[in-house]
């Protein structure tokens, strides 16, 4: 799994401020690569609560209610995402996110829960 949304306008900047570089070529945002149970555990660390990893809904109906999600989804469990490295993303932005880093940066949850409760 790959969480990299504020690497990815980082990514972008560097590739329009030398476009001749980039022309042409295509680079994978892979700040950080683990399954569920290393996100569960990262998050963990950061917030000091213990979390599990598991599936938030039954499969069938996200690809009932929710096809966009499931496609992308699909697109790395079938496919296998992404063919780049967080080693070569790590290239062009050597300080990218670790899944740590990414709860971090963030500091809440969705409903505006702080992660860390010290945050």
């Amino acid at each position: 799994m790959t969480i990299r949304s504020y690497d990815i306008g980082r990514a972008a900047a560097i590739q329009l401020k030398d476009p001749q570089t980039w022309l042409g070529k295509t680079l994978d945002v892979i700040g950080w690569q683990g399954d569920l149970s290393q996100v569960a555990a990262a998050l963990s660390k950061v917030s000091g609560v213990p979390v599990k990893a598991r599936l938030a809904m039954p499969i069938f109906l996200r690809r009932l209610f929710l096809k966009d999600l499931h496609h992308m989804f699909l697109y790395y469990e079938v496919q296998k995402g992404p063919r780049g490295t967080p080693q070569a993303f790590k290239q062009v932005l050597p300080d990218a996110l670790s899944a740590e880093d990414w709860f971090r940066f963030h500091g809440h949850y969705a409903n505006g829960e702080k992660i860390a409760p010290d945050a």
